[in-house]
């Protein structure tokens, strides 16, 4: 007679059962969300053109679209997450003219710095080419949640997206003079939900899920899924009063990749490079 002890097997599957339900809510959830929010930002968005006469309505109608357009984000970064979580997230590249993305976040970002009396700079290198094969919608991602993160720390000075050639690849930075960030919270960052210590009021609207998301995305236009350098992606270099720089490399002729599973990227992004400093590099 032999007696085996499941006890634990029953558990484990007890586990994955409810995993696999909550996963099926959190994405039918975050779907379902969206069309509602998309159809009141429109309405919103229509009121605000027809009432230009009243500055008080326009701020209250302003501040339910931000808002709108905040649960909108959680909305799609749960969608995104339960991707990558999934291994389901997928790359499309086609031809894209790099110079006019960057238009794009710098009009989608015009009025936030305009309030904020922020400048917002877009620095392209003579040798930058005019198109590039990579995935448009991802790489507009990304950037708005480095641009968007930067606002949120940035009161006076700038917001500069500089654009280098860096053989096969594009060299990305979104560069701020902004609060900085200290060395031993870095690793925060790039953390499901992290939040800085000692900005939590600052970072009280948000949900912690952007940047890691971003990381993701980025090492898929790398076309680096398949390395094994740590599976570094975005990477930070920062200063404490007086701003940060987050950089990334995209290959001009990206591949259709893999799907990318956000369990093989890393989110420890180990030393800064001083040497490269764009920081020490503009104040001399």
């Amino acid at each position: 007679m032999i007696f085996n002890d499941i006890t634990y097997q029953e558990h484990i599957i007890a586990l994955k059962i409810a995993d696999s339900n909550k996963a099926k809510v959190l994405a039918s959830v975050s779907h379902e969300l969206r069309t509602p929010l998309n159809a009141i930002i429109g309405r919103l968005g229509r009121c605000e053109a027809q009432i230009k006469d009243n500055p008080e309505v326009i701020e209250y109608l302003s501040l339910c679209r931000d808002n709108a357009h905040l649960l909108l984000r959680l909305a799609n970064s749960l969608l995104d997450l339960q991707q990558l979580i999934h291994g389901k997230f997928k790359i499309n590249p086609a031809k894209t003219e790099i110079r006019k993305i960057l238009r794009d976040i710098a009009k989608l970002f015009k009025f936030q710095t305009a309030q904020k009396g922020i400048d917002l700079n877009l620095h392209i290198a003579e040798r930058v080419p005019k198109f590039i094969n990579t995935d448009e919608g991802r790489l507009k991602q990304i950037l708005i949640n480095l641009v968007a993160n930067a606002l949120k720390f940035t009161f006076t000075g700038s917001i500069t997206l500089q654009v280098i050639e860096y053989m096969e690849y594009l060299q990305i930075s979104v560069i701020d003079t902004g609060a900085g960030i200290k060395d031993e919270e870095k690793y925060k960052l790039f953390t499901m939900f992290g939040k800085l210590g000692d900005q939590q009021e600052v970072n009280k609207n948000e949900i912690g899920l952007g940047l890691t998301i971003a990381n993701a995305l980025s090492l898929a236009l790398s076309g680096r899924i398949d390395d094994e350098d740590g599976q570094k992606s975005i990477e930070v270099e920062s200063k404490v009063g007086k701003g940060s720089r987050f950089y990334f490399k995209i290959l001009k002729d990206v591949a259709n990749q893999p799907p990318v599973n956000v369990n093989d990227v890393a989110i420890d992004l180990g030393a800064v490079k001083e040497e490269e400093s764009i920081l020490d590099t503009e104040e001399s």
